[in-house]
């Protein structure tokens, strides 16, 4: 696939192992302008500094979140940043559940249509926050409330959180049709429903 340009718009990373799997997160946020080294490290440790307040302590302890990080969307070889995470090791002592288990985050900007909604799914789900095929009424609390808490995270002075479309609809072989340029909606809030999902494609050998 070519690469599609995002203006003025930076992924962002969390990048995790959980019994020998890689695993990954992905994050977006927009500025007026093309992020600087300094802005893609601001935006990468406030996102490692939000995951060591909020998420390691309900995360299982095999799950360690190794690094955090930012490149710029703007152009193929624009600015990129990675960080270490001194003290990523999930702090939950109950043991998560296998990596394709998880519960799913939807971000929502206020529009319909796929291009304007996100999702993420949750690294770490432990056995003590499941009962049958649902998360139990406060851990659902407790992780929703720290998904919350990642959007003024991320949403500071110019920069705000969004959700990336890069591609609009497909053709007649049901292959994605790219966009010129990316397209970036601001994210307004967050929710989660209480049944347990599945990420297949981190089943164990299949990686991010």
């Amino acid at each position: 696939m070519p690469f599609i340009p995002v203006p003025n718009t930076a992924e962002a990373v969390l990048r995790y192992v959980q019994d020998g799997q890689k695993l990954a997160n992905v994050f977006h946020a927009e500025w007026p302008a093309p992020p600087s080294i300094v802005e893609l490290s601001d935006l990468a440790l406030d996102l490692r500094d939000w995951w060591i307040a909020n998420m390691r302590p309900i995360v299982g302890n095999n799950v360690t979140l190794e690094q955090v990080a930012a490149k710029s969307l703007h152009s193929a070889g624009a600015p990129a940043v990675e960080f270490p995470v001194p003290a990523g090791t999930g702090a939950d002592p109950a043991p998560a559940l296998p990596n394709c288990c998880t519960v799913t985050v939807k971000w929502l900007t206020g529009l319909a249509g796929r291009s304007f909604r996100g999702r993420s799914y949750h690294v770490g789900l432990t056995e003590a926050q499941v009962t049958n095929n649902n998360i139990i009424p406060a851990s659902l609390s407790v992780i929703a409330a720290a998904y919350n808490l990642l959007i003024p995270a991320l949403t500071q002075a110019t920069r705000t959180m969004v959700v990336v479309s890069k591609y609009s609809g497909v053709d007649a072989l049901g292959r994605p049709i790219p966009r010129s340029a990316g397209v970036t909606t601001q994210i307004t809030e967050s929710f989660m429903d209480a049944v347990v999902d599945t990420q297949r494609r981190r089943l164990p050998g299949r990686g991010r």
